[in-house]
């Protein structure tokens, strides 16, 4: 199944329509397959009703078109037409590269030929472990200086306060 390279929404006033934005080219040669580990046979992903555990026919899922019906007005409709015509090019396929693809088949093929292949965990960048800490103590310190938070000390007057006072009737 293609995978989205970028979602987003279009919006004209009350009426938002979502974008996805696919890859025009794609090829299929580098595929995986889940595998059962008791029979190492290939694991298959079925439509089957909740109902009645019958198997579902693609063709029977309601698509978009189907769940709503959307109006949109005439300038809505033209307003839209300029913006995907101001924001569209000519798609140039020299000018991308997929390197994730080109990677993974390199490693392939490593692996293939008998090369050992070890990853290395990535550690823990310190910058990062020391602006988490700081973003913490941070949010500890607004959390005191919060209006409606007040000290346990405070809190637990109030409750024997409350508890030995005698109650009127």
């Amino acid at each position: 199944m293609a995978r989205a390279i970028w979602s987003g929404a279009i919006s004209f006033g009350l009426v938002s329509m979502p974008v996805r934005v696919f890859s025009a080219v794609s090829r299929k040669n580098v595929q995986f397959n889940q595998l059962d580990s008791r029979t190492n046979s290939r694991i298959r992903h079925k439509r089957v009703s909740a109902a009645d555990d019958e198997l579902v026919d693609p063709l029977e899922v309601p698509g978009l078109e189907e769940l709503a019906e959307v109006e949109v007005s005439e300038k809505e409709l033209v307003m839209a037409e300029h913006l995907i015509g101001s924001l569209s090019e000519e798609y140039a396929p020299e000018k991308h590269r997929d390197t994730y693809r080109e990677s993974l088949l390199d490693l392939i093929q490593r692996k293939a030929a008998g090369e050992e292949i070890a990853l290395a965990p990535e550690p823990a960048s310190p910058e990062g472990v020391a602006a988490l800490e700081a973003s913490v103590a941070e949010a500890k310190e607004a959390r005191k200086r919060h209006p409606t938070s007040k000290p346990a000390a405070q809190k637990a007057k109030k409750r024997t306060r409350r508890a030995a006072a005698p109650k009127s009737a």
